[in-house]
């Protein structure tokens, strides 16, 4: 792991946690910014909660994937600083958190949707970002124009298919594309831009992990991060149908109350 700096008492801060670090401050900072002063403090703590629910889901995943090894090394399965997340467990982990934060507080999911893209978005940014410093995530060896050089979990320094700097700049492009849409859209139908940023974020993952070249679990010939990306893509796809129908019922309550009032 690339060490950025240390702290004093020569404590080692890695280049990869303090990227996603950053990630993580971005998108909190991007939802106060977008968000009304007397939304600002409950959208910040949401998207806290998310975040630890990531974190959480994103180390347990990770285990479970690798259980023989951390059964020979218990000592290791909370010793966070070696490294060792999974995003899939990580996006589910941040998701189930949304949804129980959503349900206590009584709210419905799509009025709280738009708190995901600026997180998760950002999060991606920072992990692709961090993956290619680190060797992780990286895509084939290619002597392209466009190809990029990149070191693998070896060290190895090759010119490989620019795969984690077009994660990140995809992850960039949503984000920009989310506040866009949403500002521009206003909110006259709660979780609509979300719902369609989301399912842009799930799609570049399920594209962008079915391109990655490095070494990893397998299930019917694909990569298990591979199925756990289609499984983000299609409950986007629940989430953008759902927000859709939402938005033709409201519609079609607002005709049927001027035609009340018309009436009257």
């Amino acid at each position: 792991m690339t060490i950025a700096f240390y702290l004093p008492g020569y404590i080692p801060v890695y280049a990869f946690s303090l990227l996603l670090g950053a990630g993580a401050a971005l998108g909190l900072g991007w939802l106060a910014w977008r968000s009304e002063p007397r939304a600002a403090r409950p959208r910040v703590v949401l998207g806290l909660a998310v975040l630890a629910g990531g974190l959480i889901g994103g180390r347990l995943a990770f285990v479970a994937v690798y259980a023989a090894y951390y059964r020979a090394h218990p000592n290791e399965i909370l010793a966070l600083p070696l490294g060792g997340l999974s995003w899939p467990g990580a996006a589910l982990g941040g998701l189930l958190v949304w949804m129980a934060m959503a349900w206590l507080q009584k709210n419905a999911l799509l009025q709280t949707a738009d708190v995901l893209v600026p997180l998760f978005a950002s999060i991606s940014l920072a992990a692709w970002l961090g993956c290619w410093l680190d060797g992780c995530a990286y895509g084939q060896p290619s002597e392209a124009w466009y190809a990029l050089p990149a070191v693998d979990e070896w060290g190895n320094l090759a010119p490989r298919w620019p795969l984690q700097p077009l994660g990140a700049l995809l992850s960039l492009l949503i984000l920009i594309a989310h506040d866009w849409a949403r500002t521009r859209a206003g909110q006259p139908y709660p979780g609509r831009v979300a719902s369609f940023g989301f399912l842009a974020l799930a799609l570049a993952w399920w594209l962008l992990t079915t391109l990655r070249a490095d070494p990893a679990p397998r299930w019917n010939g694909q990569r298990l991060d591979a199925w756990a990306a289609l499984g983000f893509l299609l409950l986007a796809a629940i989430l953008a149908i759902a927000s859709l129908k939402s938005q033709v019922e409201n519609c079609e309550s607002g005709i049927e109350n001027r035609e009340s009032r018309i009436r009257n």
